[in-house]
């Protein structure tokens, strides 16, 4: 068996075998020569065993070179073997192992876009079950003294909030203002906000909250507007609630103005005074408050 040598040998090795090789041919040269100088040659040595002697050189020097060739074909497989170990990415695509490790990422792919969906249609039937069950307030208004008859008197607007959701309303925050103003102005104004941080007030499925009123006294001022025509009395605000996971919180907003002709509060179409948002707290929202 041959000895497995460094590729720092494979130099020495190339120039050994050119080396043989030279003196290889020069001795096969030497036995090429034409008669007339291979009489000169016996003329001049007589004695045949040199001619033994180089034959068995040539012999010698073939069976090296030979050895070499072999030795240097294999140190070049050692070394195409290491440089293979060292370098797998110079492998085939289409070998065993390559192939596996294909197959293994595109199972893991498909899987993960399976996981994907699955994911998502959970949190599309959550969704889907948290409107159904969320709570769900209305606003009920009823005026009191409207319209107003003489100076120094008061009118009041009584409200409440019905649940018609299935699961309980948690009260966070409540504004509700009865002004008189000429015509609808674009944008409310709110003034008397009512938090509620300490107390929980809860308004639980199908049923009413506590009442609430809000009075305004007739002064001068409000009497000089109530006898315009194009003055109007106005009953707007906004609640704030969420579920009992305080998970979401909706805000309604609602506004009513006084129609003379129909003696009744109507609802206000605009958008800043009616509308219902409804805003899902995130995993990170926990961690700061407003």
């Amino acid at each position: 068996m041959i000895r497995s040598l460094p590729k720092s040998f494979l130099p020495i090795l190339i120039a050994s075998v050119l080396l043989l090789s030279a003196e290889a041919q020069g001795s096969a040269e030497s036995r090429n020569l034409r008669p007339n100088q291979h009489k000169k040659a016996a003329t001049e040595n007589p004695d045949s065993s040199a001619g033994q002697e180089q034959q068995v050189l040539i012999t010698v020097l073939q069976t090296e070179q030979a050895a070499l060739l072999k030795a240097i074909s294999a140190v070049k497989a050692q070394a195409d073997a290491a440089d293979k170990q060292k370098y797998p990415e110079h492998e085939k695509w289409n070998t065993p192992t390559i192939l596996v490790q294909v197959g293994l990422l595109v199972v893991g792919t498909f899987y993960t876009l399976f996981a994907c969906f699955q994911l998502a249609a959970f949190r599309r039937e959550v969704r889907i079950m948290q409107s159904v069950e969320a709570p769900f307030l209305t606003v009920i208004m009823e005026p009191q003294g409207f319209p107003p008859t003489h100076v120094g008197g008061q009118v009041f607007a009584d409200y409440w909030f019905q649940n018609e959701g299935r699961t309980p309303a948690i009260l966070k925050e409540l504004c509700a203002e009865l002004v008189i103003r000429n015509g609808v102005p674009a944008l409310p104004e709110y003034d008397d906000v009512m938090p509620y941080k300490s107390d929980v007030v809860a308004i639980g499925p199908n049923t009413k909250g506590p009442l609430g009123r809000t009075p305004h006294k007739i002064s001068d001022k409000t009497w000089q507007l109530n006898g315009q025509a194009s003055s109007k009395w106005l009953f707007y605000g906004y609640v704030k609630y969420s579920d009992v996971l305080a998970k979401a919180e909706t805000t309604l907003g609602f506004g009513y103005y006084f129609d003379r002709a129909k003696h009744a509060f109507l609802m206000i179409d605009d958008f800043p005074y009616n509308y219902r948002s409804y805003h899902e707290k995130r995993w990170y929202h926990y961690f700061y408050k407003k």
